[in-house]
């Protein structure tokens, strides 16, 4: 099976940031040094420029396989005139904005964005921002939602302090159900599609907030945090408990978590942190380590894809620009040669849908 691999890596040089695209077996390696698109091959790999952007976030639409939609979220730390969001429908090729009617001179910094669960139907799409405490006049905070994949922008719901990650149901369109994770604030739930939100924790060291394909039927969800470990809720985020058993007790920051797309049978889910990577078989009650990092070196990101009954896949970004890519369910990992491209960490990494 051809997996691709999306992602990110930050340079302080003077030369931009650079973007990574892979694609394993037939590997293909996108590198943003400008937007018009050449190829170089070589024995098992093509490089392809795709744009001089520093990307917080990867956003594919659930139909991706068919449409080849994919949104980037440009980094807060990103020059003005590159700021917002930016779209391509064909793949990566090309690329074009997608912030309509948002003004970056306004100074609002974008922190994520989401997929509507249906939009090759509804093409919603939905943003959480804020504007930096130094500047004046107008709300702080903001949400916006677009009705017309990217095109035009409108403020929805009550404003919520910084935004740091999200998660839609499946089935918002009934439901309503959105998860959110705030910077210093904790867990936050809105059933009706962000117009209201209530307060679910407050684990004010959290980092992101994850719920398995099962959810919401199934009322799972994994908190990572910066200092506090891994919480896990069956509550639909009533309760949290710490979920460590197996985990170095020194990794007291969790950096992401991930699951398998058949949790609901198979309760396979995945944490990382400055330790390594580490699998659960059983809705993280215990722990067991998958791969550590060498000498010196740090895991930065981590991505997941399959149902790890027919095929899996696991990927992971390090702080010298390394990416590891596993496509036997973890059993090996092989790199993939970035660090030949890039001396800087890897930022974000992302597997497309099916």
């Amino acid at each position: 099976m051809r997996r691709k691999i999306f992602s990110a890596a930050s340079s302080i040089t003077r030369w931009g940031t650079r973007v990574i695209v892979s694609v394993s077996l037939c590997l293909m390696l996108l590198i943003p040094i400008g937007l018009k698109v050449s190829a170089q091959t070589s024995t098992d790999r093509f490089l392809v420029p795709l744009g001089n952007y520093h990307i917080a976030q990867w956003l594919f639409t659930p139909n991706y396989a068919e449409s080849g939609i994919i949104f980037i979220l440009s980094h807060v730390q990103e020059k003005v005139e590159l700021q917002g969001i930016h779209r391509s429908d064909d793949r990566g090729e090309t690329w074009s904005r997608a912030s309509g009617n948002l003004k970056p001179e306004d100074r609002y910094r974008y922190y994520v964005i989401a997929v509507s669960p249906r939009f090759e139907i509804n093409r919603t799409l939905w943003l959480f921002g804020s504007k930096p405490r130094t500047q004046t006049g107008g709300p702080r905070l903001g949400m916006w939602e677009s009705k017309d994949g990217g095109e035009s922008w409108w403020r929805r719901g009550a404003a919520l302090p910084e935004v740091n990650s999200i998660v839609i149901s499946p089935n918002i369109s009934q439901d309503g159900i959105m998860l959110a994770s705030l910077t210093g604030y904790g867990i936050v739930i809105s059933h009706d599609i962000g117009a209201s939100w209530e307060t679910l924790s407050k684990i004010r060291d959290v980092s992101g907030v994850y719920a398995p394909p099962s959810f919401p039927e199934e009322p799972f969800i994994a908190v990572a945090t910066t200092g506090s470990k891994l919480k896990i809720s069956t509550d639909g985020g009533r309760t949290f408990e710490t979920s460590a058993e197996g985990l170095p007790e020194s990794m007291f920051a969790v950096r992401g978590v991930a699951f398998s797309q058949n949790f609901a049978q198979d309760r396979k889910m995945f944490c990382f942190g400055s330790a390594g990577i580490f699998v659960s078989d059983d809705a993280g009650i215990h722990w067991t380590p998958l791969v550590t990092p060498a000498s010196g070196q740090d895991f930065t990101v981590m991505a997941v894809s399959g149902d790890f009954v027919h095929y899996g896949a696991i990927a992971y970004g390090t702080d010298d620009g390394e990416i590891y890519l596993s496509d036997d369910m973890g059993k090996t990992f092989h790199s993939i040669g970035a660090e030949s491209l890039v001396n800087y960490p890897i930022e974000t990494l992302a597997f497309p849908p099916d």
